[in-house]
């Protein structure tokens, strides 16, 4: 049959010994004076067989007076000629491990046979880290003997506590009586207390959130409040924005319309600007430019007449005039450029073609 191995080991990491340096340190933790002020206070009425009742409370050890309301845990304190008493000196260790020692060393000390055998010990904490352990042994018979001769004065306790050496600082508690009860009662406490504590955390925790989650709160209400006034202001916005482009586009019509040319109007101004006789075979009106082609009797004068026109400017000839053997008119081509204010379109036409106009052929 396969052995089953309690040696806890994680990548050869003992855990066993991990969590007991994990545990040494708080070891000594009751002994701090918080953990003292909060550790639970039950008042116990201690019987002893040679002498009156004694009352103990928790830290306060022995009191002077008996407390007001009589105290459900009983104890039983052992006489002195019952017990075998050891102090022994260990080196800092863990409680587990100084209580494996200590049950060795009891194993050679016990005088009782092993089944009768109770003990316990109790533990203190030298200036040299050292640990000064208070060993009590007791013969199980003989404290139910005891128990028996003082059930007069338990005052029908079920199972007392019993304690060993109350009158030198804290007992020394034997196990295996009624000692759970008041241990189960200092659980509870204990995890009142760290029931309590969490909450003070929490509390501390959500108050020094609230100003940080108020603020988030605000940012979140806040884009909640803008997306709603966006889809509210879309169907206006984009109405905007179709005026914003037809104003555009009838600013760029209008701009190009500043600049086209009326043709009707230029050859109105030919028609009376150019001499009788003269015969216009090509005209070509390209933006302000304006090229004509044609015959004439004297196209000097021709020239000249043009350019007391108003609106037109820069008259030249691109080439010169010629004229053929016995021909009575002279070929002419001349060019010159209009005034856009003067030959403006003023009605509201649409825009001048792209392509420029030419008109051929006509005569005067």
């Amino acid at each position: 049959m396969p052995s089953v191995s309690r040696d806890l080991r994680l990548f050869g990491l003992d855990l066993g010994a991990l969590w007991a340096a994990l545990r040494r340190p708080w070891e000594s933790a009751s002994g701090w004076p918080i953990v003292s002020w909060l550790a639970p206070d039950q008042p116990v009425r201690v019987v002893r067989a040679d002498a009156p009742d004694a009352f103990w409370q928790g830290a306060r050890g022995r009191l002077a007076q008996p407390p007001a309301d009589v105290p459900s845990t009983v104890a039983v304190a052992l006489p002195q000629a019952m017990v075998l008493q050891r102090t022994v000196v260990l080196p800092s260790a863990a409680a587990s491990e100084a209580a494996h020692a200590l049950g060795l060393q009891v194993q050679g000390w016990n005088p009782f046979p092993a089944q009768d055998l109770v003990w316990a010990w109790r533990r203190r904490t030298t200036a040299s880290g050292a640990i000064e352990a208070d060993v009590a042994l007791a013969s199980r018979r003989q404290v139910a003997s005891h128990l028996e001769r003082l059930g007069t004065r338990l005052d029908g306790a079920a199972v007392p506590e019993v304690w060993v050496g109350p009158d030198d600082g804290p007992p020394i508690v034997l196990p295996g009586y009624g000692e759970g009860r008041r241990a189960a009662a200092a659980r509870r406490h204990w995890r009142l207390c760290c029931a309590l504590l969490a909450l003070a955390v929490l509390l501390a925790a959500l108050l020094a959130l609230t100003p940080s989650l108020q603020l988030w709160l605000r940012q979140a209400q806040a884009t909640h409040a803008h997306a709603e006034l966006a889809a509210q202001a879309r169907p206006v916005l984009a109405r905007r924005e179709a005026l914003v482009q037809t104003q555009e586009a009838l600013a760029a019509a209008a701009k190009l319309l500043e600049h086209r040319i009326d043709p009707l109007r230029v050859l109105d101004v030919l028609t009376q600007a150019l001499p009788d006789g003269t015969a216009v075979q090509s005209l070509r009106l390209q933006g302000e430019v304006v090229t004509v082609s044609g015959t004439t009797g004297d196209a000097a004068s021709l020239m000249q007449g043009l350019g007391r026109q108003t609106g037109l400017r820069n008259v030249r000839a691109p080439a010169a005039a010629t004229r053929q053997p016995g021909a009575a008119f002279e070929s002419f081509t001349v060019s010159f450029q209009l005034d856009p204010a003067a030959f403006a379109v003023v009605s509201r036409g649409g825009p001048a073609p792209a392509a420029p106009a030419t008109v051929d052929g006509g005569s005067r």
